[in-house]
């Protein structure tokens, strides 16, 4: 024991003669300089994740190169290095780097502490893919009150549907216009862009249902099979004839389920009836999309929570409600934290509800600014359902954000292919918003004209055009858009992008004075302060645009997320502030997602 007491002492003497704690103090002080210097760099100076991960390597390797060096050095009785020795540690150092890069290839990216591999994202949907239009089913129970339940079914047979990878499915709002429809069924697949439509009816009677449905050849107008089914009026039974709908046209079509396919198609979520036409309810608020529609559906589905607490697809429903108040009519720090519990507690239910990491990936761009964490859920959600267009469109914004303009442009693409008539690719962070961002002006005007035209009533859908013809110099057109929008509605929000374009316009006095009101609204309404922010960009008040910033960050803000890509900053973008903004909304730590695939 007094052998092993004095080789430990004389252990700790050779290490304090040789000064290895202070070389290792040292060199770690110069290590972590290093690293802020190249965080905050990285960004402004353009560089890429080889030389942060080079350089990452490096420095660790060099702690182990210099504590040899330093022990030898001390066996020598001196503590300096040689200049041949300084060109040995700067050749192990790259040699370390230059194999670390090798092992991480481009295409690779660190999430979490894992390497996850990425590729060349898919150009278009594959046209030889069968694609299908399912009809709003009729509701036969003979009151109108039955309707939620019959749009519930339609409803959960298309969300079963989409998780088939094989076919292209046209999304619920894309085909709820076609209730009662004038034209005939080749006429419709037509406009829809599909092969085949689906069709059916629901009968609800005391404590049974009856649901009939049938498949049809668009292009021959002819009947592929029709099916009767008659059960009890329980979850696990009407779960049974949607999964059962979903896989007859899977295999009528010719398309092969993969097992994981088929579990999803065939899940029963719940076994309390309650609960489920509790949900339903929610469902119908949901899509309704009003202010009223959202407050009651996230009541419905805390219901139906209450009566099954382990129903998840009630838990990603209430998510989205939650995501669709954030930033518009609520403050971010009241709801987002609501779309991540609700969002992670149906993760933690179901790892395969695609819903469920769509929001929670909304929740990390606009409000965490995680964008790692954002790509990876979206990501998941498109490999789990690459027919949603929720998922869809929030992960072409994810790319916008980023600057990735022609990927989000695809993926756009994508959502047009399943929801041609929705709403989503045409007002926020859709094609007019793409154009913008990538300064592609006249596109922007083509296609925020077609947005304008088709939802003349939806204020959000004339912005992104009155940008983009202010960004040509048609100040007083683009003043005219969002006096437009600011007329449908009084929210501060249109009346901050008016007071923009009134700036822009040379109408300094106007917009000073409508800026001023929206100020003061703001204490009492929410508005994104960025909104506010970037008019006094326009009015050459940088130090007034970076205080309103400020506050968005105090806020969780989500427009900050626009900071990379918005022409409005162009006039901030030398300034130091902007820099550090950037590195604040996280930008300039979040890799490039350049050549990332979705599913």
């Amino acid at each position: 024991m007094s052998y092993v007491s004095s080789s430990y002492t004389t252990l700790l003497a050779r290490l304090k003669d040789r000064k290895l704690v202070q070389w290792a103090l040292a060199y770690g002080a110069v290590a972590w300089l290093v690293l802020q210097v190249l965080d905050v760099t990285a960004g402004p100076w353009g560089l890429s994740d080889v030389v942060v991960r080079v350089t990452q390597a490096a420095l660790v390797v060099g702690f182990f190169v210099v504590l040899v060096l330093a022990w030898y050095h001390g066996e020598q009785g001196r503590q300096r290095v040689s200049g041949p020795e300084l060109l040995m540690i700067a050749g192990i150092l790259l040699i370390a780097g230059l194999l670390t890069s090798l092992f991480i290839a481009p295409g690779d990216r660190i999430v979490d502490g894992s390497v996850a591999t990425v590729t060349e994202p898919t150009a278009a949907p594959d046209p030889t893919r069968p694609s299908i239009a399912v009809l709003p089913l009729t509701n036969m129970s003979g009151a109108d009150g039955d309707r939620y339940f019959t749009d519930g079914i339609h409803e959960e047979i298309l969300t079963r549907l989409a998780q088939v990878e094989g076919l292209r499915v046209i999304s619920r709002t894309s085909v709820m216009g076609y209730r009662a429809p004038e034209q005939n069924l080749r006429e419709i697949a037509q406009e829809l862009g599909v092969d085949y439509i689906g069709e059916g009816s629901v009968r609800r009677a005391e404590d049974r249902v009856l649901i009939t449905f049938q498949l049809i050849d668009a292009g021959v107008d002819g009947h592929l099979w029709a099916e009767t089914y008659e059960r009890e009026l329980a979850p696990a039974q009407i779960f049974e004839i949607q999964g059962g709908v979903a896989q007859r046209i899977a295999s009528s079509l010719e398309t092969r389920l993969t097992p994981e396919e088929e579990a999803r198609i065939s899940s029963v979520p719940t076994e309390d009836l309650e609960a489920y036409e509790l949900y339903l309810r929610g469902r119908e608020g949901l899509q309704r999309g009003t202010l009223e529609g959202l407050e009651l559906a996230i009541g419905y589905f805390d219901q139906a929570i209450e009566r099954d607490p382990r129903y998840a697809p009630a838990y990603a429903s209430k998510a989205w409600a939650w995501s669709m108040q954030a930033n518009l009519t609520l403050p971010p720090l009241v709801a987002m934290p609501e779309v991540k519990a609700a969002a992670r507690r149906a993760i933690e239910l179901d790892p395969n509800l695609a819903e469920a990491h769509t929001w929670m990936g909304f929740a990390h761009i606009h409000f965490d600014w995680d964008w790692p964490a954002a790509e990876r859920e979206l990501l998941t959600a498109l490999e789990l359902n690459g027919n949603s267009a929720e998922a869809l469109w929030v992960y072409a914004g994810y790319l916008e954000l980023q600057g990735e303009f022609d990927q989000a442009h695809t993926y756009l693409e994508r959502l047009r292919n399943v929801d041609p008539s929705s709403i989503l690719h045409r007002v926020w962070l859709g094609f007019t918003w793409n154009y913008y961002f990538a300064r592609r002006y006249d596109e922007a005007i083509a296609e925020g004209t077609q947005d304008r035209e088709i939802f003349p009533d939806v204020p959000a859908a004339h912005l992104a055009l009155g940008l983009a013809l202010a960004g040509t110099g048609r100040f007083e057109e683009a003043v005219e858009v969002f006096e437009e929008a600011s007329s449908l509605d009084d929210s501060p929000l249109y009346q901050a992008f008016l007071a923009w374009g009134l700036a822009e316009a040379g109408r300094e006095s106007e917009a000073r004075e409508l800026l001023t009101q929206v100020e003061e609204i703001s204490e009492a309404r929410y508005i994104c302060k960025y909104e506010i922010a970037v008019v006094h960009v326009a009015l050459r008040d940088p130090d007034a645009a970076f205080e309103w910033l400020d506050r968005g960050f105090e806020d969780r803000a989500g427009c900050m997320s626009f900071l990379k890509v918005d022409p409005r900053l162009d006039a901030v973008r030398e300034d130091p502030r902007y820099a550090e903004a950037l590195r604040r909304a996280d930008f300039t730590s979040s890799a490039s997602i350049t050549g990332t695939q979705a599913p």
